[in-house]
């Protein structure tokens, strides 16, 4: 006979009973997006579901890139619009920034300590302004830590246009807290022309309508139970840089050569018939020498 030993090792849970007896929402914050753009929303659902029930333990460090993992075709990512080199163009996982970002402002409200944020090169449209925090795989990333004695719990939910993430927690722990920015200086972006072969002459293709650069602080405030505030922080100095308008014009209209006028007719001349003499009675001296 075959004798197996077994060690029995007791192990305590990483979320107890006492824990979990004071649960409740700490922060929740949604944004919205395109549902017909599907390659970008299928990455940003893709995003969210891979974040949805993580549990952050009391001190952990939560890094986004770990969790959500690197974007590639064979992890099931999608090309879609990103930001590369201050202007827009395809590349894997479009769309995720919209999750680490939602993510961001969620951790804001929730009074979390943040330790890894980065701004996009241009502002976006799906969050205020210093608001957002864009990630990529092995170069950037957005982190936080909970910074409170009881573990954090993330849902993240994506359908029908609405991304929301909520923040579970000791409700011990629950704030009133607010986001603010100040813009310090707004930079115009200009409009560039460029020819277009391809377009029908005389026409014009605006390719993008451009979108002003920034110069933004932002800031967390904390609130008594009256709404007074007790403390405010100051979050980031971000930069965004414009996108210039461009728009492509279709070749000038060639006019054709004015038609040559025929030259002017001449009338023909119509002869005056001279007069008749008039009559002379008879016996009246018309003059002259006998």
């Amino acid at each position: 006979d075959l004798n197996i030993a077994i060690v029995l090792e007791e192990r305590q849970p990483a979320v107890d009973e006492e824990s979990l007896s004071n649960m409740g929402e700490l922060a929740q914050f949604s944004t919205w997006y395109n549902a017909g753009e599907v390659d970008r929303s299928h990455n940003l659902a893709k995003a969210a579901a891979k974040i949805n029930t993580s549990v952050v333990l009391p001190g952990q460090i939560f890094a986004f890139n770990r969790t959500v993992g690197q974007r590639l075709v064979e992890t099931g990512y999608r090309d879609a619009m990103v930001i590369v080199n201050g202007k827009f163009e395809p590349g894997l996982g479009g769309g995720i920034c919209q999750v680490s970002s939602t993510l961001y402002n969620t951790c804001l409200l929730a009074g979390l300590k943040i330790v890894e944020r980065h701004n996009h090169a241009l502002a976006v449209s799906y969050v205020p302004l210093g608001r957002d925090a864009t990630v990529s795989y092995g170069v950037q990333d957005f982190r936080f830590q909970n910074n409170t004695a009881s573990p954090v719990y993330i849902r993240s939910i994506a359908g029908g246009g609405k991304l929301s993430i909520t923040i579970y927690g000791n409700l011990d722990y629950k704030q009133k807290i607010g986001v603010s920015h100040v813009v310090d200086k707004v930079i115009n972006f200009t409009t560039v022309h460029k020819t277009d072969a391809a377009l029908p002459p005389g026409t014009q293709k605006v390719d993008h309508k451009g979108i002003p650069g920034y110069v933004v602080r932002s800031f967390r405030t904390y609130y008594d139970d009256n709404g007074k505030a007790i403390k405010t922080e100051q979050l980031a100095r971000d930069s965004y840089m414009p996108l210039n308008q461009t728009i492509f014009d279709g070749p000038a209209i060639v006019q054709p050569p004015p038609a040559e006028e025929p030259p002017p007719v001449e009338p023909t001349p119509v002869p005056v018939p001279e007069p008749l003499p008039e009559e002379v009675p008879p016996g009246e001296n018309t003059g002259g020498t006998i």
